[in-house]
């Protein structure tokens, strides 16, 4: 089952280098960044999700095709790239078109 989140769309402005640099999922919740870890660890992952954005035009690190994901942990913002695919499993009610 999957637990509900209260993630958001960002306009992008806040995925920026010290928010970037604070973390990682492989850091912080010791997860790889591959399909099938993620799939198994999504409501781990969902949990502490705050907002998300295409990250093409972010102003870090900006990535075409991977959507930029804002998480917090005791206080703590940081951000990572999700391939679409990646965040489709994590967040099936913000389903977002994969171009192929």
């Amino acid at each position: 089952m999957i637990e509900q989140s209260f993630i958001h769309r960002s306009n992008g402005q806040c995925f920026d280098w010290l928010t970037w640099r604070a973390g990682s999922i492989l850091e912080v919740f010791n997860i790889k960044h591959r399909y099938d870890n993620i799939l198994l660890n999504r409501n781990k992952i969902r949990k502490h999700a705050i907002g998300y954005c295409l990250a093409d035009n972010i102003p870090c690190r900006p990535k075409e095709g991977y959507i930029a994901v804002m998480f917090e942990i005791d206080f703590r913002q940081w951000w990572t790239h999700f391939t679409i695919k990646e965040f489709n499993i994590t967040f099936p009610e913000h389903v977002l078109k994969e171009d192929n």
